[in-house]
């Protein structure tokens, strides 16, 4: 695909903003036990809005690997391949030091390694960057997009290799991280006889979120094309239609299921993610609507720090950060703002989503000085 070098689109900082901050939105509730059903995942199979964000994010980091492949690409490869794992490595760190740390500080001597969990979001980007990264470096994007089948159709046979795919508890999935990591490593989801040791962000899993990344790559090919953007959005709007119409009736047989990060799942999503784009592009871009894009723009040009200053907080707030509970007490922030402030005055649910709101507009309002002062964390 002929490539140029065009202007730095808006709309791509724009949807990395909304991306991280709905990601900060449904971290946050005040209380689990008051969610809003779009600000809740699907229960196992099925599909929400919230559903949309983490294929959102790992879409934006394909999408931004295609800004930085030229200057990779000439690179000595050992250097580039150093330089992937280097950041794949750091990305995996820091996922389990922001996780980790609240809880080292809060129970100091007392805290144990042995019930810390290994996987999660950062974990996942970090092997996802790495692994596309090494794509780019020796496919072309004809054998990218042959590779991308070639794993959502490996993937679906493979989770049929356990004898009870598709559930919690009989998951290959599952069976995987707990032979390697061990049950109190990673996350415990509610099943029907309680919660059943499972990660969302397991590594049988991070396997079709390459794919995800792999769609935003595409995208960014699009974007960069030398094409008019007429057609561009085009494109766009045709092919993320196309993945969408792909996943919905794919599903019927192989259900859209974000916890086990099926196939169908990632076509859905990334064709959704693609549309949403191109709509976010015919808006900004072209027809120049941009006064209420600002925020998002503040979020967008340091998304990955702004995610990263959020879990610490929230887990800061779940340990170490206390306030009074009005009876002589001190208890943990998170539940203590909640409790004693929001919930009797706003009500449960509509505390519980002010609760986000909140944390959203604080991590926005620290970003607001970074991005005056032309300061982008990168990580």
């Amino acid at each position: 695909m002929a490539e140029s070098k065009p202007q730095r689109l808006l709309s791509l900082d724009v949807m990395r903003g909304i991306t991280i901050a709905c990601m900060i939105l449904v971290n946050t509730p005040g209380s689990w036990s008051y969610l809003y059903a779009p600000l809740s995942h699907a229960a196992w199979n099925g599909l929400t809005p919230t559903d949309l964000i983490f294929p959102f994010f790992l879409f934006m980091v394909g999408l931004a690997m295609t800004f930085g492949l030229p200057k990779m690409q000439a690179l000595p490869r050992k250097t580039a391949l150093f330089n992937l794992a280097k950041r794949g490595l750091l990305l995996f760190v820091i996922g389990y030091v922001i996780h980790m740390l609240p809880a080292l500080i809060s129970q100091g001597s007392q805290w144990s390694f042995a019930s810390s969990r290994i996987p999660g979001v950062l974990q996942r980007i970090g092997i996802a960057y790495t692994l596309v990264g090494i794509l780019l470096l020796y496919l072309n994007p004809k054998q990218v997009f042959y590779t991308a089948i070639g794993i959502l159709l490996s993937y679906w046979g493979i989770l049929y290799l356990a004898p009870d795919p598709l559930t919690l508890e009989g998951n290959l999935i599952r069976t995987i991280d707990i032979a390697i990591f061990g049950e109190t490593h990673i996350w415990a989801m509610q099943g029907a006889a309680g919660r059943v040791p499972f990660d969302p962000e397991g590594l049988l899993s991070t396997l079709p979120a390459v794919v995800t990344v792999l769609i935003g790559v595409w995208s960014g090919w699009i974007l960069r094309s030398s094409d008019d953007i007429y057609k561009k959005l085009t494109h766009l709007g045709i092919y993320g239609s196309i993945l969408g119409i792909i996943g919905v009736f794919w599903g019927f047989g192989f259900p859209i299921n974000k916890a086990l990060w099926s196939s169908t799942y990632v076509l859905a999503t990334g064709g959704i993610a693609m549309m949403f784009l191109a709509l976010l592009t015919w808006i900004i871009d072209l027809k120049g609507y941009k006064k209420w894009t600002l925020p998002f723009v503040v979020y967008g040009s340091n998304a990955l720090f702004a995610y990263c200053l959020a879990e610490f907080w929230v887990g800061a707030m779940w340990t170490f950060v206390k306030v009074p509970d009005g009876h002589g007490n001190w208890v943990v922030a998170y539940a203590g703002i909640f409790n004693r402030w929001l919930e009797p005055t706003f009500g449960s649910y509509p505390g519980s989503l002010l609760f986000a709101i909140i944390h959203v507009v604080f991590i926005w309002a620290i970003l607001v000085p970074l991005y005056r002062k032309k300061i982008f964390i990168k990580i």
